[in-house]
């Protein structure tokens, strides 16, 4: 009889302690989550965030597309090859042929919004 009161009495014990250690698993596992999610939120802010914009102009004597997107392109392009491919797409161009007093709609990021 007191060998059953003692094997309950164990079993009480360990069903306590592994309450106990669920417990801490829980509260390590959201303080760690709550420190990442706070960390991400925290950098995220600290980042400009970058509209894209677009203007039409005018195309002038001597202009090419290569010029033009030396002159117009921004740091969210890799290249200025990129930066081409996109005029051309934004225009409908079919090739990199383009005239003198045409207009040519170009794309640029900015920090600030414009409505």
């Amino acid at each position: 009889m007191i060998s059953k009161r003692k094997r309950s009495a164990q079993v009480l014990q360990q069903k306590v302690m592994l309450i106990i250690a669920a417990i801490a698993l829980i509260i390590l596992c959201s303080s760690v989550f709550g420190g990442l999610l706070t960390s991400a939120h925290g950098s995220r802010s600290e980042e400009p965030v970058n509209y894209k914009y677009y203007k039409s102009i005018e195309i002038e004597s001597g202009d090419t597309l290569w010029s033009i997107a030396e002159t117009y392109m921004t740091d969210e392009y890799s290249s200025v090859g990129d930066y081409v491919e996109e005029l051309k797409s934004i225009n409908s161009l079919s090739s990199e042929e383009i005239h003198e007093d045409q207009y040519l709609t170009v794309a640029y990021y900015d920090t600030q919004f414009k409505k």
